[in-house]
Formats: C-alpha cells, sequence, structure tokens
C-alpha cells in the first residue's frame, strides 16, 4: 500500500441531470448526490470556497444557489435564467454567474444579493481571483473580457490626539479602494456607537493613503465615538470605532488686574513771602484696574518750612495724623479703589525766603504688583520788604543875636517847645525884638 501523505478533500462535479459532491478520505472518494432543485436539472456550472464549506451552482433555465454546508443544505438565489457558469472567491463571499444571452452577474454578499453588469452577451464561461475582485469571462463566437469587481474601499481609523474640550485630531487610512476611485474620505463622530453619514463628519480630500482630521464643536466632558469612512461608486465603508472623552470646560484663568497711582500738587499761588502759610492740594488717583492696598502717602517736609496741618478733603475724619513730621510728612490713606481720586489739603509755613519745592510719592504694597507714583510743585517766597521815610521840614527864623538864617533850621518840635512855654507865660523881658528881614517869616 501506498504510504504516501494522506489527503482529504471536497469535490463537486455537475452530471447533466444530477448535482453529486464528494469526500476524499485517503485516495477514496465518496460521492454524495444532492438536489438543490429538488430533483433534476439542467446543472451547467459549479463553484467553492477553498475550504469547500462554501458552494455555489447553476442550472440552464433555472436558478442560482448556494450553500454554506458543503452542499446539505441550499438556498435559492436570483431569478429563472439560461446560466452558463459560476465562479467564487476563496471565501466564497465575492461570485460571479453568467446568463446565455443575458448578463453578468456579481454577488458580494455570499450570494444573497446580486448586481448585473456588463452588456447582453452569449456568455459561456466566467472565473474569478481568489479575492474575488478580478474576473474574466468569455462570450460564445466572440471574445474575452476581464473586468475587476467594484467593492467598498477598505479604510481603518487613526487613534484620537490634540484632545481638548472642543477639539481632537483623528483621521483614518484608505487601504484599498474597492477597485473605484476613492471620491470622499474622512471622520464621522457621535455620542452614540457606529456614527454614519447622519452625523457630524468631515470631509478630507479624496483616493488612498493616510489622512487627517481635525474635529471641532465638540462638548466639554463628554464621550465621543469616532469612525473613519472612504466612498467609491459602490458606497461607504467605516472604519472601527474609536472613542475619546473631553476633558471638562477649562475656567478662564481671571485676567491679571493692577493699580497705576497717579499723584499731582497744585498750590494756590506762586509766589509768597515769609511768614505765610501755603496751602497745596494733594491728588492720589487711582488710574488702574486694580485697587490699591494700603496705600501711603509721603511727602518730605520742605527745607525752611514749618508743618501746619495735613487734611483729608471730602472726609468727615479729622485733621490727618502724619508720621515724623521733623523729616517727613506720612500720611495713610488706605485702599484706593480704581477710578477713585483722594484730596489731601497740605498747609505749610515759609520761614525763609527762596524757593520751597514740595514733592510726593505714593505707593501700595499689594501683591503682585506695587504701584507708586510720584509728582512735585515749587514756590518762589520773598524777603518782607519794610520801607521807613523820614521828612524834615526846614524853618526859616530870625533871630535876636544876628541876621536872618543865623539860627539855620531849627526842629519843628523845638520850635513847638518854645510856643508852649510862651503861651504857659513862662517868657522873661527880653531886649527889644528887631526888625525882621525881608522874606523871612515867623512861626
Amino acid at each position: 500500500m501506498n504510504r504516501s501523505r494522506v489527503r482529504t478533500g471536497v469535490l463537486l462535479a455537475v452530471i447533466l441531470s444530477s448535482l453529486v459532491c464528494s469526500v476524499a478520505r485517503g485516495q477514496t472518494w465518496v460521492w454524495t448526490q444532492r438536489d438543490p432543485a429538488g430533483g433534476t436539472a439542467n446543472w451547467r456550472s459549479v463553484a467553492s470556497s477553498s475550504d469547500g464549506t462554501k458552494l455555489v451552482a447553476c442550472a440552464n433555465g433555472d436558478h442560482l444557489y448556494t450553500s454554506t454546508d458543503s452542499g446539505v443544505t441550499w438556498t435559492v438565489r436570483e431569478s429563472n435564467r439560461n446560466w452558463r457558469s459560476v465562479a467564487s472567491s476563496s471565501d466564497a463571499t465575492k461570485l460571479v454567474a453568467c446568463a446565455w444571452s443575458g448578463f453578468l452577474y456579481t454577488s458580494t454578499d455570499s450570494g444573497t444579493t446580486w448586481t448585473a453588469g456588463a452588456s447582453n452577451r452569449s456568455w459561456y464561461g466566467v472565473a474569478s481571483s481568489s479575492d474575488g475582485t478580478k474576473l474574466v469571462a468569455c462570450v460564445l463566437g466572440g471574445y474575452v473580457y476581464t473586468g475587476q469587481l467594484a467593492l467598498a474601499p477598505t479604510v481603518t481609523t487613526t487613534a484620537i490626539s490634540n484632545v481638548t474640550d472642543t477639539t481632537a485630531d483623528s483621521g483614518g487610512n484608505v487601504t484599498d479602494d474597492g477597485g473605484d476611485r476613492v471620491t470622499a474620505r474622512g471622520v464621522y463622530w457621535s455620542t452614540f456607537a457606529n456614527p454614519t453619514i447622519d452625523d457630524d463628519h468631515t470631509t478630507d480630500g479624496t483616493g488612498t493613503a493616510t489622512f487627517t482630521s481635525g474635529l471641532t464643536g465638540l462638548r466639554p466632558d463628554t464621550t465621543y465615538y469616532v469612525a473613519a469612512y472612504a466612498t467609491n461608486s459602490e458606497g461607504t465603508a467605516y472604519g472601527d470605532d474609536v472613542t475619546l472623552t473631553t476633558p471638562a470646560e477649562e475656567t478662564p484663568p481671571e485676567p491679571e488686574t493692577a493699580p497705576d497711582l497717579r499723584v499731582t500738587i497744585e498750590c494756590a499761588t506762586a509766589q509768597a513771602v515769609v511768614g505765610d502759610e501755603l496751602t497745596f492740594e494733594i491728588a492720589v488717583e487711582n488710574v488702574g484696574d486694580g485697587g490699591a492696598t494700603d496705600v501711603l502717602l509721603t511727602v518730605p517736609l520742605p527745607e525752611n518750612t514749618e508743618f501746619i496741618s495735613a487734611w483729608r478733603a471730602a472726609s468727615e475724619a479729622a485733621q490727618a495724623a502724619p508720621l515724623n513730621v521733623s523729616v517727613e510728612i506720612t500720611i495713610e490713606l488706605g485702599d484706593v479703589a480704581p477710578g477713585e481720586d483722594v484730596q489731601i489739603e497740605l498747609v505749610l509755613r515759609a520761614l525763609v525766603a527762596g524757593q520751597i519745592t514740595v514733592s510726593a510719592s505714593a505707593t501700595s504694597e499689594q501683591t503682585p504688583t506695587p504701584a507708586s507714583a510720584q509728582t512735585t510743585a515749587e514756590v518762589e517766597v520773598e524777603d518782607v520788604d519794610w520801607t521807613i521815610i523820614e521828612t524834615i521840614t526846614p524853618i526859616h527864623a530870625c533871630g535876636v543875636l544876628g541876621p536872618c538864617g543865623v539860627l539855620g533850621i531849627m526842629p519843628v518840635f523845638v520850635l513847638l517847645l518854645l510856643v508852649g512855654l510862651k503861651r504857659r507865660g513862662r517868657t522873661r523881658s527880653s531886649p527889644p525884638r528887631k526888625s525882621a528881614p525881608a522874606g523871612c517869616s515867623v512861626t
């Protein structure tokens, strides 16, 4: 006995009136009669999957038949035609059949549905590649024709990346166009599994190869299902779903605010004299968009001045309480809100002539941005100018001792004294008075 390798297999044969199947055990074939049509028929052609479990058969003037259990049971397929030949892919999912004076028919779902193709000819035989995408057929008295079975494309879904609360990136890879040009590709996404054309989607070019898709308009803290798709004339194919979950909505950070202090000084007069009290209006304004806390106003005491008072305008508080008045005037203003303007009235006395320069600065120690400002004002002080005017009145008199003018000019008070004595009767006898020269007057 030949002890070569044991061979097993399935053999399908066509007899004009019967269909028989055989299973090989060793070198012996066991044949079993099958009756797909429920009796005899004019069988023309049969085909099988590579493992022999899926079968297809055709009969002239009858139907197409398929089996998924090596011919034990059969299912009637397609309508009654003059079938001549059938062929199958290795997995029996793709089938082709031809009809005499008819068309070529193809199926991509193991014979469940069939599509007519090619023109009406006297088709006599067909054959298929193992993957069922390439076909060949012959016409009696005509030509041999080759064709490619158009299928839906093959596409895979790219992993999700760059996820934010409203966006994400994905894409896909079209590895097979199905025998026809891919006219659209992209990704679909939905909050439900197996998203379709009715859901949100992108359109990212045509043809095969990889592509990138950007998902937008997502909701924060939400799970989505994403699938790549590719479309050709045979339909739309989808890749496997991948999932993503968007993070919770990011709370925008509070806008940074900072105070901006401005200090101005005005004086009622630009000139004064020694001893005058000078009033200075000091304004501290916060023009920033953040509050200034613990604002401190500092005014160095100018040389040759004396501090009199400091008041906060429009305040019910009493006189401000400056510190270190002998060196500088320090006033605590507290918090100054954005847009707030604080007015301080400062009174100093000028002690010495010269120029008085008053400067002031305001600081805030709050975090993160301390604020400060500084300004100056000047006043010119002059000495007090006192002017004493003395008036001497000349008196012309004729004395008894000589001619007019000998006595010279006598002070008025001496003359008045003499007159007063005379009036009081204290005169004594004297020599007779001589006549006064011309031009003299006696008072």
